[in-house]
């Protein structure tokens, strides 16, 4: 469910996955993935937008990748919980 340019070495710094909407990031952030805790699964109510679509950010010591997350269901995006759960089992795994 990664892109296919996201190596194992890079998943093996991610250090925090974070959920928001792109365009109201700053409003919406919440983690979902830490390696205390691990899959913290989607807050309940998380935003659905007609405009803004889910995307997760992989947070490394280095720097983060985005990465889209959205499902569009009568034009309207929601996330994609399967593939933030994969993501984060990946994730994990490399960790």
């Amino acid at each position: 469910m990664l892109p296919e340019w996201v190596d194992s070495a890079a998943l093996s710094r991610v250090v925090r996955i974070d959920l928001g909407l792109e365009g109201a990031w700053s409003e919406t952030v919440c983690c979902v993935w830490d390696p205390e805790h691990g899959f913290r699964g989607v807050p309940t109510g998380f935003a659905v937008h007609h405009e803004l679509r889910p995307a997760l950010e992989l947070y490394m010591p280095e720097g983060r990748i985005g990465i889209h997350c959205a499902l569009e269901i009568d034009e309207t995006f929601a996330i994609d919980i399967e593939r933030l759960r994969q993501i984060a089992q990946q994730v994990e795994q490399a960790v």
